[in-house]
């Protein structure tokens, strides 16, 4: 069964090694997951506003079947976007997984940077849940949520300075630590889960403008912005009608961070300043359902809807708040077939398509960052044009280790952007790998 319910055969001696060996895996995880860097090398020229490309879901089971997590009990949930996911979950387990990405980028018409291949590493995703008293889980969890790393070079005609080409490299990106609470309650019926995070990071870039006319006057110029940390609060619930359906909601409240903001002319100048504001973070709410019309089969879908447009940028003491960022939602639907053995699903493929806007949009033709600093002064949105990016997925489980854990694998094809609309698209493919442990043999 799909199911997490607790066996009346457990022994209490196997489910306290489980709890011991996830709470170590807790332990020396987690802040071994701190020295990492949040970013990739090369990743999309889409991080190059913002705080780079957000991600919410970054589970290869989940990733394997559209993204869909919100209402799925399965071994080894994590709960990113509903805590109350891991309520049922049966002894202790630990989760780590990590993804690359190839993209093949190409500029509208026109556009002298032409194609280029690029390629990324991703999402660092480290944590475990662990079984309480009085048919509680406790879950922790350490993951990227966002990727500030990009490369891009454009040239400009320069109307004062002449023509010259501008060079810019990004770095960086934000992580989420978190922890949560679930328990049950309705005979089991209804499920319930709470988390807190806390969200911080860094993105830096450098800007290399290399006028045509003089050599000597080429610049070079670093950006940097630090979130010192924003707290994030997670309210989830899952109801259990029959065997074979679920349906889970949850919603997130994001605070405000100190927002470090720093200048500097390395080259050709010695212009150096820095601005303390704060950055709100976005509320998020979240929807899933899933089916199960035979055991083997499951069907899920979610929508997750991120408002962007509420998380005010203060840039410096005294400034004035704008709202720079767009409201963004991802949707999601999957499927996922068992093959059993026994009692025992040995295999698990999956399929599932998704699609996702980013919280920056493109800008538009001139004369449209006149029109954004005009609707941002009186607490507005940037206009521009929204960015895309929709995937097809295929993933696959197997259980290894005497069925003390399981290795989940997840390809996605996609898209983001488009060359027409937003002067620059890519096609990617991603690779997203992950194991699920724990210290004993389940009983699925």
């Amino acid at each position: 069964m799909r199911s997490l319910g607790r066996k009346s055969g457990c022994r209490s001696q196997s489910r306290a090694g489980s709890v011991r060996a996830a709470r170590a895996v807790l332990a020396i995880a987690i802040p071994c997951a701190l020295a990492l860097s949040p970013g990739g090398v090369r990743a999309t020229p889409f991080s190059s506003a913002g705080w780079g490309w957000w991600w919410d879901v970054g589970d290869p089971a989940a990733l394997g079947r559209g993204g869909t997590s919100v209402a799925v009990r399965s071994y080894g949930a994590s709960a990113d976007l509903n805590p109350a996911t891991i309520a049922l979950a049966e002894r202790g387990y630990g989760f780590t997984s990590y993804a690359g990405e190839i993209a093949d980028s190409r500029g509208g018409d026109g556009d002298p940077e032409g194609s280029f291949r690029q390629k990324a590493d991703l999402l660092p995703r480290l944590g475990g849940v662990i079984e309480l008293p009085r048919g509680l889980r406790a879950g922790g969890s350490f993951s990227v949520q966002s990727d500030g790393t990009y490369e891009r070079a454009q040239r400009y005609a320069g109307d004062v300075t002449g023509p010259y080409e501008l060079k810019t490299k990004g770095m960086g990106g934000l992580h989420r630590i978190q922890v949560a609470l679930a328990g049950s309650s309705l005979d089991r019926r209804l499920l319930w889960g709470v988390s807190v995070g806390r969200v911080q990071g860094s993105v830096k870039e450098f800007l290399t403008y290399n006028f045509d006319d003089a050599e000597e006057r080429d610049q070079l110029q670093v950006v940097r912005a630090r979130l010192r940390g924003g707290a994030v609060a997670t309210g989830g619930v899952l109801l259990l009608p029959t065997e074979g359906v679920a349906v889970g909601a949850s919603g997130t409240l994001g605070g405000s961070s100190r927002l470090i903001q720093e200048v500097e002319v390395l080259r050709t100048g010695d212009y150096d300043a820095s601005w303390t504001g704060r950055q709100e973070l976005p509320d998020r709410w979240a929807a899933g359902v899933e089916l199960r019309p035979i055991k083997r089969l499951g069907l899920s879908a979610d929508l997750i809807r991120t408002l962007w447009s509420e998380a005010a940028l203060r840039a410096a003491p005294g400034g004035a708040s704008r709202r720079p960022f767009h409201d963004t939602t991802r949707w999601g639907a999957g499927l996922e077939y068992d093959f059993v053995r026994g009692e025992i699903p040995q295999w698990t493929i999956r399929g599932g398509v998704s699609g996702s806007s980013h919280h920056v949009r493109a800008v538009d033709p001139p004369g449209a960052a006149a029109r954004d600093d005009a609707a941002e002064s009186e607490g507005g949105s940037a206009s521009g044009k929204d960015v895309r990016e929709t995937v097809a997925s295929v993933g696959l489980r197997r259980l290894v280790a005497k069925n003390r854990a399981a290795v989940d694998l997840a390809i996605e094809w996609g898209k983001r952007g488009d060359a027409e609309r937003v002067g620059l698209e890519e096609s990617f493919a991603r690779v997203s790998l992950g194991i699920t442990f724990s210290s004993t043999q389940r009983d699925y």
